[in-house]
């Protein structure tokens, strides 16, 4: 996406109708660059909890004469403009953010490191951070917290741009008629290029040009995106074709897996959706 907004919040718990938020953090992107910065200290109208202070590392003295949520909203709507608002795990923000009266577009990094790291054992910011980026996560202070979402953000970006083209061509077939605003990430990153296809079904229906006699150079998400491509619901005569040019194939496959062995074919493409 050209225009982003990331953002980050630290508050006095996790429940939006009780407590309160502690401290903004906002960095606004721009064609993949860091354009402005927003942080501000909030005023929750009580004390920290021990818990909270060696959580966040702030304290009652840091909020001293901070200013009311409603003035950082204010503040804070003016710096966002009509950007889309970009957290890691959203829902907990956005219930934060909704209470203060900050509208806009909510959009979760999370759903896009699930999809382009499905085999990861875990999706927190943390984890992606130390696995994925080689980042060693210092959290819970808002600014620091958000340029380390940018860092992911930027990650997963590039994922995205290595990802296979046909699993592409089936996120954005299966995103078609959806509106989520990041479905764009993945017509951004793509190439168009799919040296087994077609011009005019990359087009349209992603159909083979001509299937190999020997399916082992293909890569698995090419052959499972042919295997399991449906047009009205129903296994289609291209997908029958598939199976029964390759039925030992699949069967060996399925014979490996239920043995518990390591079958290369799938890491052929590690991108799999």
């Amino acid at each position: 996406m050209d225009k982003l907004v990331l953002i980050d919040l630290e508050t006095t718990g996790t429940n939006a109708e009780m407590d309160k938020i502690i401290e903004v953090a906002a960095i606004k992107i721009e064609n993949g660059k860091i354009v402005g910065e927003f942080c501000s200290f909030v005023d929750p109208g009580r004390s920290l909890t021990d818990e909270i202070i060696a959580i966040t590392g702030i304290t009652d003295k840091d909020l001293d004469g901070a200013p009311k949520i409603e003035e950082v909203i204010d503040k804070l709507k003016l710096f966002v403009q009509d950007y889309p608002l970009l957290a890691h795990n959203m829902d907990f923000d956005a219930s934060f953010l909704l209470k203060a009266g900050m509208d806009g577009d909510f959009l979760d990094s999370l759903d896009l490191s699930c999809i382009l790291f499905p085999l990861e054992e875990k999706h927190t910011q943390e984890y992606l951070l130390s696995n994925i980026c080689g980042v060693t996560y210092n959290a819970h202070r808002a600014l620091e917290d958000v340029k380390n979402l940018f860092t992911l953000y930027l990650k997963l970006l590039e994922r995205a741009k290595e990802m296979d083209e046909r699993v592409k061509g089936e996120i954005r077939q299966a995103l078609r008629g959806s509106d989520w605003k990041l479905k764009s990430i993945f017509d951004e990153a793509s190439d168009g290029q799919d040296e087994y296809l077609t011009e005019t079904a990359q087009e349209n229906k992603f159909c083979p040009k001509e299937l190999p006699d020997n399916p082992e150079g293909i890569p698995m998400a090419h052959l499972m995106s042919w295997l399991f491509y449906t047009e009205t619901g129903n296994l289609t005569e291209m997908s029958y074709w598939v199976r029964r040019k390759y039925d030992k194939f699949f069967r060996d496959v399925r014979v490996k897996m239920c043995n518990g062995a390591d079958c290369n074919y799938f890491n052929k493409n590690e991108r799999l959706f």
